[in-house]
Order: structure tokens, then sequence, then C-alpha cells
């Protein structure tokens, strides 16, 4: 019961999250939990990492940016298997590791139905906030 729960709650969350990054210009990729869009000549993705969490999740954002150009060199020599190389960032972290000055550790508990639209929410002011900053640095 646990897992339908978890799977009804991730998809729930992308349903709710997948309009508001589309106003930012990213296309939502659920199977990859992430969102995604081509600027200024790179590629930025912001995609959501789900820990299990009693019967829901835990759910911390990343951001990458990837330059084709320099992917393209890496994985002359990376030894990835080739159905990977277009999935991997040229940089990238947690969005707690690139917030500095704080404490907050930026992670969300999604449980319940109830609980979606705020941590929808949450997580595009935490777009706007540090991943957009991010993406312009």
């Amino acid at each position: 019961m646990r897992s339908d729960n978890r799977k009804k709650l991730k998809e729930a969350l992308h349903k709710a999250l997948s309009p508001l990054m589309r106003e930012k210009g990213f296309k939502a990729h659920p199977r990859k939990d992430a969102y995604i869009r081509e600027h200024e000549g790179r590629t930025d993705v912001f995609q959501l990492v789900f820990l299990e969490h009693n019967s829901g999740w835990r759910v911390r954002p990343h951001v990458g940016v990837r330059h084709e150009r320099v992917e393209n060199i890496f994985h002359q020599t990376s030894g990835f298997e080739q159905k990977y190389q277009k999935d991997t960032s040229t940089v990238g972290a947690s969005v707690e590791a690139i917030v500095v000055g704080t404490n907050r550790a930026y992670e969300y508990i999604l449980e319940s139905l109830s609980q979606l639209d705020e941590v929808a929410n949450e997580l595009l002011n935490l777009y706007v906030e540090a991943a957009a900053p991010y993406f312009d640095r």
C-alpha cells in the first residue's frame, strides 16, 4: 500500500509543479523527476530527488547545467554507457549546497495529498530564490 501512495504522491506533485515550471520555460520530464529547458546555449535542469519517508517522500531539489560541447569532450573518455550520456550535467549540486549562509535544509516532506499545494509552492519559491540565480551565474 505504501508504494501505491508514494506513486500517487509523486505523480500528483509533478502534475501540480509542471504548469508552474512551464511558466519559467521548463519542460517536465516526470520519468527523470526533472524539469529541463534549453536556455542561452545550455541546458538547465531542476531535478527532484525522492527519498522514501514513512508512507511518502522526502523531496530534495537539485540543479544542474549542461554544456553540450563540454559533455561531448568528457564522454570521449568517461566510460559512461552511451544511453546515459545525454542525461549528465556539466555542473550541478543540491540546492542546499549552492545556498550560502543558511542553515535551512531544503527538503520537503510529502506524505499526503493535503500537503501537495504547499510543497509545490515551496519548490517553485525555491526555484525563484535559489535555482534561477544559480542558472544565471
